[in-house]
């Protein structure tokens, strides 16, 4: 009786290990979005709420799931004001707190950013003990250092998407 071709390719080095990886990457890469999107509409619904400015958050999932795999840029969340009388408040603003508001998540972004850099130093630290340099130990590491980059990267790009964009946080200012 001759094997599959499945049955083969389950008898690889390393295939489970790697179906195991990607099964993560699909869940984590996705939540790793989600997550740094809700601390940083937070921080802007944190702010507007210091100058009596009700704000909510709008999630969406199919935008925060597929958004991480397409290249067109999508908004997995927005914070928008709650009632017309907040839009009504939030427009008559100074642009100096207007700024404060709309810079506020960015602001969350880069503490993120300073976190995720602290994490990778650390990660890297555990090669220089002897316990972590087993193979498995090593592998670990390794996917941890590539989900951290993976994080880096995406909050570094949400950012530069969010000053530079034309419905990013700063542009928002102007138009």
């Amino acid at each position: 009786m001759t094997k599959s071709n499945i049955s083969k390719l389950m008898e690889q080095p390393y295939f489970k290990e790697f179906i195991v990886i990607l099964v993560i990457a699909l869940t984590i890469f996705p939540l790793i979005g989600i997550i740094s999107t809700y601390y940083h509409e937070m921080a802007h619904i944190k702010k507007a709420k210091e100058f009596g400015i009700s704000f909510v958050y709008n999630f969406n999932l199919k935008n925060a799931y597929f958004s991480k795999w397409i290249l067109k840029t999508h908004a997995s969340g927005t914070s928008i004001p709650a009632t017309k009388e907040d839009d009504i408040k939030y427009n008559n603003l100074d642009l100096k707190y207007k700024k404060d508001i709309n810079l506020a998540g960015i602001k969350s972004d880069y503490n993120f950013i300073n976190a995720i850099l602290l994490g990778i130093l650390l990660t890297n630290l555990l090669l220089l003990f002897k316990k972590f340099r087993q193979t498995k130990w090593v592998y670990l590491i390794i996917y941890l250092d590539i989900v951290l980059f993976y994080w880096l990267w995406y909050i570094i790009t949400s950012s530069s998407l969010n000053l530079f964009y034309p419905t990013g946080d700063l542009q928002k200012l102007f138009y």
